[in-house]
């Protein structure tokens, strides 16, 4: 719940820090050796966690694998996401039904979120928002060595419902 409160306050607008767990501009403007204040929108980057109160180097690459920012809220694809994640959906999961849908999602997969809301796979207390059978948000990296160097391209695509994907940004590292 302390880590929640957290993140909240970091995107809240408002200035008071959340109860039990909460940090905001206070909080981080006695900062040293560089005090910030937190952004008071929705995150830009996943890296962006490195900076709410508590979250260190360690923390952040445990969780990478499992968190991106996108710009709106957008459900979680339940064919494709990573067992911890739709394991985080709910306190509640079917453990024998949730394990069945992930050991055989791969050759039939769902095609009808609800089904696995109503039989409780994903847990009764799931709110069905939040999941989904499709994908519209697509995350690519690619890398190109050329002698000794190595560049790295990092790309958000949007696929609309109708026609192309979009590029929504993109960012490059020489490394």
């Amino acid at each position: 719940q302390g880590f929640v409160g957290l993140i909240r306050d970091w995107m809240d607008a408002d200035d008071e820090p959340g109860f039990p767990a909460g940090a905001e501009d206070t909080d981080y403007l006695i900062l040293s050796p560089v005090p910030y204040r937190a952004a008071n929108q929705p995150m830009v980057a996943a890296s962006e966690l490195l900076a709410i109160q508590g979250v260190d180097p360690k923390l952040y690459a445990a969780l990478k694998p499992y968190v991106t920012a996108l710009p709106v809220t957008t459900p979680i694809n339940v064919n494709t996401a990573p067992e911890v994640v739709l394991r985080s959906l709910s306190e509640t999961p079917d453990e024998a039904k949730l394990a069945a849908f992930i050991k055989s999602r791969a050759e039939t997969p769902a095609d009808d979120v609800q089904k696995l809301v109503n039989d409780a796979t994903l847990g009764a207390d799931l709110d069905p928002s939040l999941v989904s059978v499709s994908t519209r948000y697509f995350s690519l990296q690619a890398q190109v060595f050329i002698g000794s160097s190595r560049v790295s391209l990092y790309s958000l695509i949007f696929r609309p419902e109708q026609g192309a994907p979009v590029v929504l940004s993109h960012a490059t590292e020489e490394l």
